[in-house]
């Protein structure tokens, strides 16, 4: 029978199995991780796509760039068969026909509403095709042009080759012989054409202001009320201010200033003051003994002086009822005064 092992080999056999079992339990611990972990994958880099992502991100580019090809094809397509369409109708403009030129004239004009159409007739060599038809000795041919011109001279580019027409505009306008339509369809152009302040050369000889004010009448037409939209367009461009400034008062204009005038006619008939009082021009060389608007004086001898009968009829306005009239009623008193 073998002697019993001694107490310290024990010790030593446990603390080596113990060892070898810990030992065992990390390794398989560790294989364990290092089998079942998922390494991230090089196709979810951001910086290295796929080959699926790199060609789904080609075919986005590719599609958009063709998309942008139609469009910028259709656009040019589209330009072209509208400059054709453009310069068919201005040919068809030489024509001796009154029905035809009617018709083509108002295809125009419904096309010259829009800034493209009105590039495309000038770039036609339309303007001055359409200008020569105001010679014409029908007044229905001469309604649709001055119509078109109209249009056309909301585009700031045409208005230096329309604004030739302005001495035409102006006869036409003011003829009592030639029909209403013709008439209103004229001072409407004018009324266009003044907007800008590139025209105002044509409007600052003093016919040309008699003629505006002499339409203006009692205020009442429509043809007045246009006339009336020409000079407050016109006393806000100072190339034409130094003439409005030296233009003798009509000797009925105060009683524009009545009350029984609508709204609309009393704020234009304002603003046309007030603009030429703001202007800088207005107090060199005016005369301040001024007190009646009926005896000759320029307008601007009248907003210097402050005549008595303007400002009577203003501060009757300053109780008006209409807010925006008793706002600009209180604001040229105020110009008024101050001298």
């Amino acid at each position: 029978m073998a002697a019993p092992m001694s107490f310290l080999p024990r010790v030593i056999i446990g603390a080596t199995t113990f060892a070898v079992v810990v030992a065992g339990t990390f390794y398989l611990y560790y294989r364990s991780r290092h089998i079942f972990r998922r390494k991230p994958s090089k196709a979810l880099s951001p910086d290295k796509p796929t080959s699926s992502q790199y060609l789904d991100s080609t075919t986005e580019e590719a599609d958009y760039q063709r998309e942008v090809f139609q469009a910028l094809a259709s656009y040019h397509a589209e330009r072209h068969e509208r400059d054709n369409s453009i310069i068919s109708l201005i040919l068809l403009l030489e024509s001796d026909d009154e029905s035809q030129l009617c018709k083509v004239l108002t295809t125009v004009a419904n096309k010259a509403a829009f800034t493209e159409e009105q590039n495309a007739v000038r770039f036609a060599g339309g303007l001055p095709v359409i200008m020569r038809l105001l010679e014409r000795d029908s007044d229905r041919v001469r309604t649709c042009a001055a119509t078109c011109i109209a249009n056309l001279a909301l585009n700031n580019h045409n208005q230096p080759v329309l604004k030739c027409c302005i001495p035409t505009l102006l006869a036409l306008s003011t003829d009592p012989l030639h029909t209403k339509g013709l008439r209103l369809a004229s001072i409407q152009a004018l009324v266009n054409l003044s907007v800008s302040g590139q025209c105002g050369e044509l409007f600052s000889y003093p016919g040309a202001l008699h003629s505006l004010f002499a339409l203006i009448g009692d205020g009442s037409t429509s043809l007045g009320q246009q006339a009336l939209r020409v000079l407050v367009n016109l006393s806000a461009d100072e190339t034409v201010v130094p003439t409005l400034l030296g233009f003798q008062v009509p000797g009925d204009f105060t009683t524009q200033l009545e009350p029984h005038h609508t709204p609309e006619s009393l704020l234009r008939m304002l603003s046309f003051l007030i603009n030429l009082r703001s202007s800088p021009l207005a107090s060199v060389g005016g005369n301040s003994q001024v007190t009646n608007a009926s005896r000759g004086s320029s307008f601007r001898d009248l907003l210097i002086g402050g005549a008595d009968e303007l400002k009577v009829a203003v501060e009757t306005l300053v109780h008006h009822g209409n807010t925006n009239v008793e706002q600009q009623a209180r604001r040229l008193l105020a110009m008024l005064s101050a001298f």
